[in-house]
């Protein structure tokens, strides 16, 4: 029994380090001379000596890494708004509305969840010149609320079906209205639901490359993930500088995930009990 449990703390640890080595590289490489990493082969331990903070002091200096990063918060945080509210509605009417087109719509919705990016990507273009909203913010929000609603409405109709009709009926009751029985008690129940419906929202939106690439003209209104692309030259990648980007573009994300780690514990296994 001891054997089998120290496998499993090996191979824990095995896949633990797997998954942050390449964190731990690329903030390694962020803090060091461009000249130590063209040593070969490459130290898995820097001199503590030589580490310093000039590659981020560069790349504020030489690009508009800030502009990137609040073009980037901008178009997250109104994608996410707009994908909780729409799924919150979507989910609710699949989850305690049983019929034959509501099962169809949210079937239609995990077909169309299956659709690559790059399949859609033509169309949306054109929609979006038609409508004059290339090289708008508007357009990418459009574009990620598109991408991220029909999973996330899957997800939160997961997290109202675990909430009985009883505790509705209950509300309705004691005087509630609909709408009251809806806000003022099953949204608060489907907190930690749609803490993590918005992390997933955010963080796809947040790494989202292709539309920003396609639709955004002008390194002003790149996003942070197509701005740190632009630092891979044609012929000269520096190493340093574009891992510090890197840094910039993930740290939010890894905040993000810290703060609402216990809603999105909570929020995995709460609809996973049939009540």
């Amino acid at each position: 029994m001891k054997k089998k449990k120290v496998g499993i703390y090996l191979l824990v640890i095995f896949i633990a380090v797997i998954v942050v080595f390449p964190f731990y590289w690329m903030l390694v490489t962020s803090l060091q001379e461009r000249g130590s990493l063209l040593i070969s082969p490459p130290k898995l331990f820097p001199d503590l000596k030589r580490i310093n903070l000039s590659a981020y002091f560069t790349i504020i200096r030489k690009y508009p890494v800030m502009r990137w990063f609040f073009n980037s918060l901008y178009v997250s945080i109104f994608s996410t708004i707009s994908t909780l509210i729409i799924s919150t509605m979507a989910g609710y009417s699949i989850s305690r509305y049983r019929s034959k087109f509501n099962t169809i719509i949210g079937i239609s919705l995990l077909i169309i969840r299956m659709l690559p990016g790059t399949l859609l990507i033509v169309p949306f273009y054109i929609i979006f010149q038609h409508l004059g909203l290339i090289n708008n913010f508007l357009s990418l929000i459009i574009g990620n609320v598109a991408f991220t609603i029909p999973f996330a409405t899957w997800m939160i109709k997961g997290f109202f079906d675990a909430i009985p009709v009883s505790i509705e009926d209950a509300a309705l009751i004691d005087g509630c209205t609909p709408l009251q029985a809806i806000w003022k008690i099953i949204l608060p129940l489907t907190a930690p639901g749609l803490a993590a419906t918005a992390i997933y929202a955010i963080i796809l939106s947040w790494c989202e490359f292709l539309m920003a690439k396609t639709f955004m003209i002008g390194s002003d209104s790149w996003t942070i993930s197509v701005g740190i692309s632009s630092l891979i030259g044609e012929h000269v990648i520096i190493w340093n500088e574009l891992m510090a980007g890197a840094v910039f573009s993930i740290v939010p994300v890894m905040v993000l995930f810290l703060m609402f780690e216990k809603y999105l514990v909570s929020g995995m296994t709460a609809g996973a009990v049939k009540q």
